[in-house]
């Protein structure tokens, strides 16, 4: 077949015009043109050449099996592509093929326009599955810049609808309108042709062959190929085999040039480092003896140094001990008559501290003598304040009894002498000063109600007075009865200013008294205090 009749015959029947993805792998969106039918994909190893191929064709043409793989050790699943590139939960891919209808475009006889089928792939990581949804459109996939990735389902299905494309119930549905549109053949024709295309792509398909067989593996993998096409494809494969054997011996010289060029180098490279190890074997042995006759004048200048300071140090010793032996015979000399010296300065010292404690011991006691006479006086001085009130009222002839009772007491009592050493003293009398507030408040309290009721009796003469001003028969005897009701009032009132004169008296006496008795109490245990005696143990105010 002529170049010419291979291009009338692409342009006669639907020929194969480009293929796009989007968000499948690590592809974000790729639209893949090739007009004359004919698409090469190249790049470094590892940028996805084959994984990219793999899930376009021979794949749309029968959506059937997960496993899009070739090759036996290769693992391309739907899931794979889906999960490569994105770390997401659920993630939405496309990918297709675009072919062109029948008839040269350029001369305007297209009987139809170009359609595009292809695959939606929903993946969720919950299942770890990916649900397909076949479709075919007049138009190229999102090329009114919908964003395609994020669309859903049901959102995809109305998208598809408004731009006059197709839905497909199922991947057989698909296959049978693909077949019988764009190859016009049956839909078992068509998945033949996918199952022959992908045992074409097997790279193990033609490994280890002769140019013959596997031009006679060809015609049974494509029947319909042309035998000018296999012909000529065995002819490269025999060109490609004597071109490889070359290579091979090539590769098999430059091996042995290479091995040549590398034992002479090591050899070469073994000579250097002897002498280099030699030279440096020598440059550390001559280091180390210039170290080591360095270190050497070094040492025998500190031992000249160390030798001189030994004989200074022998000098000094040699004095000390001299002067050490004119000391110690002195100190032999003066220990006899310095230590007695010693004992008797000492004995004296303690003798008038001694003295001096006894002394102090005295003075306290009588101070605490004294102190024991002043509250006894005291105590009697406020029971006696106590008594007058007591005759005041009987004197004012007060209604109500006022008992006098005990607010203040003092119990007494001698300790006997304490002795220390040969000395005997007399130890400061113990007094128990108790004062009854309650008892003194109920007392206040009755001459209070006292006053009170001489005050109400005496309202009460008046008024007898005033009704007594009325009865004009007893105007004299109401004169009488008046004066002798003023003379009792003035009596009253006088009794009850000295009442209460000599309450407040005795009330203010006792609150004198017990703070002096405390705050007395409290000087003595400051400033009476000794290490032989504690006069605070004799003394307790409640």
């Amino acid at each position: 077949m002529s170049a010419k009749a291979g291009i009338e015959r692409f342009w006669r029947r639907w020929h194969l015009i480009g293929a796009g993805v989007d968000n499948v792998w690590y592809y974000t969106r790729e639209v893949l043109s090739c007009p004359s039918g004919r698409w090469l994909a190249r790049g470094p190893n590892g940028t996805g050449k084959t994984t990219l191929l793999e899930g376009l064709c021979p794949f749309l043409l029968n959506p059937v099996h997960m496993h899009l793989s070739s090759a036996s050790g290769r693992a391309t699943s739907l899931v794979s592509l889906m999960k490569g590139g994105s770390t997401s939960k659920r993630r939405f891919g496309y990918v297709w093929l675009s072919f062109g209808p029948p008839g040269d475009p350029a001369s305007g006889n297209a009987d139809a326009g170009e359609q595009h089928y292809g695959l939606r792939l929903e993946y969720a990581a919950s299942s770890n599955s990916v649900e397909t949804v076949p479709f075919r459109l007049p138009v190229v996939p999102g090329h009114d810049g919908q964003d395609l990735s994020t669309m859903k389902r049901d959102d995809f299905c109305a998208w598809v609808a408004a731009q006059g494309g197709e839905i497909f119930a199922s991947a057989d549905t698909y296959v049978a309108d693909l077949a019988q549109r764009i190859f016009g053949c049956t839909p078992g024709t068509l998945k033949r042709i996918a199952r022959r295309i992908k045992k074409v792509r097997n790279p193990g398909l033609l490994a280890g062959l002769s140019p013959a067989d596997a031009a006679a593996e060809l015609r049974m993998a494509l029947p319909t190929v042309s035998p000018d096409t296999v012909r000529s494809a065995q002819e490269a494969l025999a060109a490609a085999e004597a071109t490889r054997r070359r290579y091979e011996r090539d590769a098999k010289t430059a091996q042995v040039l290479e091995d040549l060029s590398a034992a002479w180098s090591e050899a070469a490279a073994q000579t250097g480092l002897q002498a280099v190890d030699a030279a440096l074997a020598c440059t550390a042995v001559l280091a180390h003896a210039r170290e080591e006759a360095r270190l050497a004048g070094t040492d025998a200048e500190v031992r000249s140094q160390e030798l001189g300071d030994l004989r200074v140090l022998i000098l000094e010793r040699t004095a000390a001990e001299l002067q050490a032996g004119q000391h110690a015979a002195a100190l032999a000399r003066d220990a006899a008559s310095s230590d007695v010296a010693h004992a008797h300065l000492t004995a004296r010292q303690a003798q008038e501290a001694h003295e001096k404690d006894c002394e102090l011991l005295t003075a306290h006691t009588r101070a605490a003598a004294r102190c024991a006479a002043d509250v006894q006086e005291a105590a009697d001085a406020v029971t006696g304040l106590l008594e007058k009130a007591e005759s005041s009222c009987r004197a004012a002839r007060v209604p109500l009894p006022v008992a006098v009772p005990a607010v203040m007491s003092v119990r007494g009592g001698v300790p006997s002498p304490l002795r220390i050493g040969e000395q005997v003293f007399d130890q400061a009398p113990g007094l128990d000063v108790v004062v009854d507030e309650e008892a003194a408040g109920q007392a206040a309290e009755q001459l209070e109600q006292a006053r009170v009721r001489i005050e109400r009796h005496g309202e009460v003469a008046g008024m007898s007075v005033v009704a007594y001003q009325k009865v004009a028969a007893a105007q004299e005897e109401a004169v009488q009865a008046r004066s002798l009701a003023d003379a009792a009032a003035e009596t009253a009132r006088r009794a009850s200013v000295r009442h209460q004169e000599t309450l407040d008296g005795a009330q203010e006496c006792v609150g004198d008294l017990a703070g002096g008795v405390q705050a007395w109490a409290q000087t003595v245990r400051e400033r009476y205090r000794t290490p032989l005696m504690d006069l605070g143990r004799f003394f307790q105010i409640i």
